[in-house]
């Protein structure tokens, strides 16, 4: 998104943008699920709508998400609070916090501190996401 909230199609926002992270086995089991559709359309886009293009945000927000959050009887809440989800999430699991700033495109941990401090208990994570593997595991989950 450009500064107005546009979409762009190109460069990434920052040379932290690009970047190779060790996905967590929830984050592969979507990203496999998400080819299959992919796949299926044989569109442009990795994430595309059901005819296979490129998803309209305000589309995908009103309904798609909106009625997610009904249906699990949640307040509204932006999408982008799913990333900070994913952070809290991580950090609370004791994840390595650079780690989880490379996952989300940080050039160091400032951000995270700045931000997450409230959540870091453990400073000895990991640092390949692992302790995230268990938050989806049902039959082992830890906590």
């Amino acid at each position: 998104m450009d500064k107005n909230g546009h979409s762009v199609i190109g460069r990434t926002k920052n040379e932290y943008s690009r970047r190779t992270i060790r996905f967590t086995k929830a984050m592969k089991d979507a990203l496999v699920a998400q080819q299959k559709i992919y796949e299926t359309f044989g569109g442009k886009y990795l994430f595309c709508s059901p005819n296979g293009c490129r998803v309209d945000l305000s589309n995908f927000r009103n309904q798609v998400w909106r009625k997610t959050l009904e249906q699990a009887k949640m307040d509204y809440r932006p999408i982008k609070q799913a990333r900070h989800t994913f952070a809290t999430l991580a950090i609370s699991r004791g994840e390595d916090l650079s780690w989880v700033a490379k996952v989300m495109g940080h050039a160091n941990t400032q951000m995270i501190h700045k931000h997450y401090a409230r959540f870091i208990e453990n400073a000895n994570g990991t640092v390949n996401g692992s302790k995230l593997d268990g938050l989806f595991d049902t039959e082992n989950n830890d906590r």
